[in-house]
């Protein structure tokens, strides 16, 4: 029996929280063979001074690199593709060390880009955290903009996005994934044209506030499968955890800045070689399979085959190859297998049963004055797709435990459902 067989095991007798648990003590080790180049220098220049997560060090250190080498490399997959990064650090509080993972990697980030965030108007930007979607595209605004944002936890972000005054924020996220040559949002002052941007999100979350953050209407909508969600794996504890060692971190920036030097001067959209479009090929297949199944995973995975080019390329880059071969996409296709699996852990509880979900649906209903609820207020509280919520509550209208009513004022009004008291 694998590990994820027995982690599956465990859902069904012990729950997934007993789950995710057993499996960041006994999951399989990151993909070896993506520690390559920079980012094997970068985890041992870190690693030995925190707790935090072999695999948190891998997507943060992956989502600074691609950003400091924004739209100067790409590659073409169906549109182009660029190295830019959602990724959501998934972990206990405190313990789990996100932050620290998080600080490491912006640290080098910042002493890349030093001199540019001084400017006036600099071509990179930090942002510790989104407001709303108009003071992103402002900071996105112009030409040639490359933004990185730290939201410190996911679902504050998504509580944000669902206010009605920044209702527009996870639309404008999902589209700016792609990094549009174009991009205009009208606000209410002026309309803000953002061209040749590159937006990559770093962010973290624990296990349980993951459920309460997404919804099932997130990761059909196609808002979800854009972040990559990535477990705690722990290490042995560390009491008292050295300094980063200069040297390293000197060479490492060096290396780095070498590497834009070389992406600035023989960068575009890179080839890729006969032999490893051979192996995506293969590899495609058996995903393409595995992606026509009923259920959320299938729909969080859409994006892998993305991610996978994106971390080829930045592979490729680091060797200062402007091809890209089988030694770059082989470690991106375990990479994103490893996800697979986490994700099957991490996303297990997800789908709750039609009896849970009537019986969250009543208890809400008796939560408010006159057990009286705006449809249009359901929907956003119980995180279900539109199709999801009527068939819920036809149900239970047919049954008597509800009725369906209009409530308003001023000559207006809106559907409503009221718990029906006998």
């Amino acid at each position: 029996m694998s590990v994820y067989d027995e982690a599956n095991r465990r859902i069904a007798e012990e729950g997934p929280d007993v789950a995710a648990s057993f499996l960041s003590h006994t999951i399989c080790e990151f993909p070896p063979d993506a520690w390559r180049g920079p980012f094997d220098r970068y985890r041992q220049m870190v690693s030995p001074t925190t707790e935090a997560s072999d695999s948190y060090h891998f997507w943060c250190f992956a989502t600074v690199y691609g950003a400091t080498l924004g739209r100067r490399v790409g590659i073409y997959h169906a549109r182009t593709l660029y190295p830019n990064m959602y990724a959501v650090l998934v972990g206990p509080t405190g313990w789990g060390r996100k932050d620290t993972a998080e600080h490491r990697a912006l640290a080098i980030w910042t002493e890349l880009h030093a001199d540019d965030l001084k400017a006036e108007q600099p071509k990179y930007e930090y942002i510790p955290g989104v407001g709303s979607a108009e003071g992103l595209i402002d900071a996105l605004g112009g030409e040639g903009k490359t933004v990185l944002v730290r939201e410190s936890e996911f679902l504050g972000l998504l509580r944000k996005a669902r206010q009605d005054s920044v209702s527009n924020l996870i639309p404008q996220l999902t589209a700016l994934y792609d990094c549009p040559e174009l991009h205009t949002l009208r606000t209410r002052s002026r309309p803000v044209t953002c061209k040749n941007l590159f937006l990559s999100i770093l962010s973290g979350t624990t296990h349980k506030w993951l459920k309460d953050a997404i919804s099932e209407r997130d990761i059909l909508g196609g808002f979800a499968n854009r972040f990559i969600f990535v477990p705690n794996i722990p290490k042995p504890p560390l009491p008292h955890p050295p300094a980063i060692d200069k040297g390293s971190h000197d060479a490492l920036l060096d290396e780095l800045n070498n590497i834009r030097r070389w992406a600035e001067a023989h960068g575009g959209c890179l080839e890729v070689s006969r032999e490893a479009v051979d192996i995506f090929a293969t590899w495609y297949e058996g995903f393409y399979a595995w992606a026509q199944g009923d259920g959320l995973l299938p729909a969080l995975a859409v994006r892998f085959q993305d991610y996978i080019w994106k971390l080829a390329l930045l592979f490729a880059v680091a060797d200062r190859s402007a091809v890209i071969g089988v030694e770059h996409v082989s470690p991106a296709i375990s990479v994103m297998e490893w996800q697979k699996e986490a994700n099957r852990i991490l996303f297990a509880d997800f789908s709750r049963s039609g009896k849970e979900q009537e019986e969250t649906a009543l208890q809400l209903l008796q939560q408010q004055p006159g057990h009286i609820m705006k449809k249009r207020d359901m929907y956003r509280v119980l995180h279900l797709t539109a199709n999801k919520l009527d068939r819920l509550m036809e149900s239970l209208v047919r049954v008597g435990m509800v009725q369906e009513t209009a409530i308003g004022r001023n000559g207006t009004s809106s559907m409503a459902y009221q718990l029906v008291t006998l």
